[in-house]
């Protein structure tokens, strides 16, 4: 399993508890934070939104490349989810 990769300047939370049921949750966009670090990373970032223990959404960078056929996926295609690590937070 890799490290978790936090993406800098973005963020997510809950909805507020009286934001309508349509709210499912908000993303706080640091530009200057996010833009510097999207500058340092591959032409694609695919990132996993996911929960905490504590359950805390969060989001990480989805690292995953298949080793048979790591070679042969595109940019685009969906990225299978394994990970197991869920932080404390």
């Amino acid at each position: 399993m890799s490290e978790i990769i936090f993406p800098d300047g973005l963020r997510i939370y809950d909805p507020h508890k009286n934001a309508p049921d349509w709210i499912k949750g908000q993303i706080v966009i640091e530009r200057d934070k996010l833009i510097a670090w999207l500058q340092s990373q591959n032409e694609t970032v695919r990132l996993d939104i996911k929960r905490s223990k504590n359950d805390t959404p969060y989001t990480s960078v989805n690292t995953y490349v298949p080793k048979a056929d790591a070679g042969n996926r595109r940019a685009d295609d969906p990225a299978p989810f394994e990970d197991d690590t869920i932080p404390d937070f």
